[in-house]
């Protein structure tokens, strides 16, 4: 730790190993490895497959980035959180806890636990994070846009955006195109706009 929770804002992957070896130390009494507990918890219970997971050289799952999803397998997740961790009527996560994803911090209120935020974004915080501010940037994701939309990044410019008030998740998948903009795609998505 260098700050107190959310004094700083640094994007990067070190939570989620942080998580993974955490879930690791719970489940290693019960015979159980975090990937086991995500495929019985989480998967199964939405029929989501994922079709490989990449492991670092101790055998332990990848959490950043080591999933490989289809499209539609994505979508099911975005229709997971979408509906607040129910499926089908049916509580796969607490609601509760699940929300906590999806709000900022003071060092950057258009980030939450993974999760991108349509929430305004001051110019003195993205100077604050520096290079280490990733996707950040000063202002919206979508000016004007719902404020409960959020976007999950993947590598290559992989996009998931779910828009609640919408009943709307949307998984975009295609090449690494480095004049990729968010903002644009969510112009013609949300109004039909299309832009030069």
């Amino acid at each position: 730790m260098v700050t107190a929770p959310g004094g700083r804002f640094a994007y990067g992957p070190s939570h989620l190993f942080a998580f993974g070896e955490l879930m690791r130390r719970k489940l290693e009494p019960l015979g159980e490895d975090p990937l086991d507990y995500l495929k019985q918890r989480v998967f199964a219970p939405i029929g989501l497959e994922v079709y490989a997971w990449r492991r670092d050289a101790a055998g332990n799952p990848y959490l950043p980035s080591g999933a490989f999803l289809s499209a539609r397998a994505w979508a099911r997740y975005g229709v997971l959180l979408r509906d607040e961790g129910a499926w089908a009527g049916a509580p796969v996560l607490p609601a509760a806890q699940l929300a906590e994803c999806f709000a900022g911090s003071d060092a950057n209120p258009g980030y939450g636990l993974t999760f991108w935020l349509n929430h305004d974004v001051p110019e003195a915080a993205v100077a604050a994070a520096g290079a280490q501010g990733g996707l950040m940037q000063p202002g919206y994701l979508y000016e004007g846009g719902p404020p409960d939309l959020v976007m999950a990044a993947g590598a290559g410019n992989q996009r998931m955006y779910i828009i609640p008030s919408r009943d709307l998740v949307v998984v975009r998948f295609g090449w690494n195109d480095p004049s990729w903009d968010d903002a644009a795609f969510l112009a013609r998505l949300l109004e039909g706009r299309v832009s030069d």
